[in-house]
């Protein structure tokens, strides 16, 4: 199944862009799981629910036995999506099955440490403040899997005290 999908750069809300509907359009075509794991997040964070969920329902279904895919991406993508429906604590719920995973897998896009943003934004949803340090810190602390990735930044604003 190829999935298409053209909107605004759907990291440029999640980076910070300025004017986010002003952001380079990006065409997403892809059956390598990195990619459409990355797609999948970046459509969530850009508020593109329905396109987050049919790439998650379509690695879930390609992907059945992909320890990667079931115990890093999907979760990371169910949290992220239970977030958006401001289910908190099922968002955590789903994200305890990456804890033994999250911070061991390296790929083409090193999308697995975004377990610990989506942890995060969870924790500060359900009002947690206290908890969500430890998960950025978990990503400021990784840099080999952070590499170029925009979370890097992202996190390092949040993480600066005010």
């Amino acid at each position: 199944m190829a999935i298409t999908t053209k909107l605004s750069n759907p990291f440029a809300r999640l980076s910070g862009w300025p004017r986010p509907e002003a952001a380079p359009i990006v065409d997403w075509r892809s059956h390598a799981k990195d990619l459409e794991y990355g797609a999948a997040l970046a459509l969530a964070n850009a508020g593109h629910a329905r396109g987050a969920q049919a790439l998650t329902d379509d690695l879930d279904k390609r992907y059945l036995s992909d320890t990667v895919v079931q115990f890093i991406c999907l979760p990371a993508m169910r949290g992220r999506l239970a977030i958006d429906r401001k289910k908190y604590s099922k968002a955590l719920e789903i994200l305890q099955a990456t804890a033994s995973y999250e911070l061991g897998y390296q790929a083409t896009l090193t999308l697995s440490i975004y377990v610990a943003f989506v942890r995060s934004e969870a924790y500060l949803s359900r009002g947690q403040n206290g908890e969500a340090p430890a998960e950025f810190q978990k990503i400021l602390s990784h840099r080999r899997l952070v590499g170029n990735e925009p979370i890097g930044a992202v996190v390092r604003g949040r993480a600066t005290p005010r």
